[in-house]
């Protein structure tokens, strides 16, 4: 996962020293100047995603988090740490744009977010905005379960990793726990009957336990064969995160300490990220 930036972005490290990043310097002006000027967080940050601008190496894209949090830092005004990028004039008109920053729920967010689930104990995951105006997630039953570095978009990212890994990949395992029908229930207490017998009637045994499998055999074949038929779908969907087909398909979706894993399909197949097997 992409680590956070040790300091804010127009600096870097030069012998040992916080000093001006002369590149970055220029885009965080830019951002004071387009947000002065009306663009909105979002604006600005689809902006700088599709100029191709780096926040880090490893963030190509921009969200509006970002862009908020630089328009509020007043380290660009230059103190001891920190050199001065941003004039008190700049710092001031971005200032006086300002509404009150409180980041909203997307729609994906709030379809999707009552399948969020702890990994570690189960619960339903609970969303909050903290003081600082961005999004906590957290474990109701344990806070410690869940990271800081889980956000809405580490978790609309992980969601789309998932969901591309389930349309190219098999399922990796079963939970088993098929709905039984009132014919495989007769048939397994005639068998368990049978067996229970003083003098066991060894072909009708296993007559009835062969037609047992093939009852179980044909509940499985037809619950998977629809739900593959909606993975063989989600395959062709051009959607990073196609909504409706992942809620037709998923039950829960699984989140360790700091990303999420599993998503647990309604048949109770469970399929496992990748790259982060546990």
């Amino acid at each position: 996962m992409a680590q956070n930036r040790k300091i804010p972005y127009g600096y870097h490290f030069v012998g040992g020293e916080i000093s001006i990043n002369a590149e970055e310097k220029i885009i965080v002006q830019q951002i004071y100047q387009m947000y002065a000027g009306g663009l909105s967080y979002l604006s600005i940050a689809t902006e700088l995603t599709n100029q191709n601008i780096r926040y880090m190496p490893s963030k190509p894209e921009w969200n509006k988090n970002m862009i908020a949090r630089m328009l509020q830092n007043e380290n660009y005004l230059g103190n001891e740490k920190y050199p001065c990028i941003i004039s008190e004039t700049q710092f001031r008109l971005a200032q006086a744009s300002m509404k009150t920053y409180t980041p909203t729920e997307s729609s994906d967010i709030k379809k999707l977010k009552n399948k969020l689930v702890c990994d570690v104990c189960g619960q339903h995951l609970k969303r909050r905005i903290k003081a600082s105006g961005n999004e906590r997630w957290y474990c109701p039953h344990n806070p410690s379960h869940i990271s800081l570095n889980v956000t809405d978009d580490s978790i609309l990212k992980d969601i789309s990793a998932l969901q591309k890994q389930l349309s190219h990949n098999p399922m990796e395992q079963s939970s088993g726990n098929n709905t039984l029908s009132i014919e495989t229930l007769r048939l397994q207490n005639e068998v368990d009957t049978l067996l229970m017998q003083t003098e066991l009637q060894v072909e009708k045994i296993k007559q009835t336990i062969m037609e047992l499998a093939a009852l179980q055999y044909s509940l499985c074949a037809t619950e998977y064969a629809a739900e593959d038929e909606k993975i063989q779908a989600l395959g062709r969907s051009q959607k990073d995160i196609d909504i409706e087909l992942l809620d037709e398909l998923i039950s829960d979706v699984r989140i360790s300490k700091n990303q999420a894993t599993k998503a647990v399909l309604k048949s109770g197949r469970i399929f496992r990220k990748g790259e982060n097997h546990e």
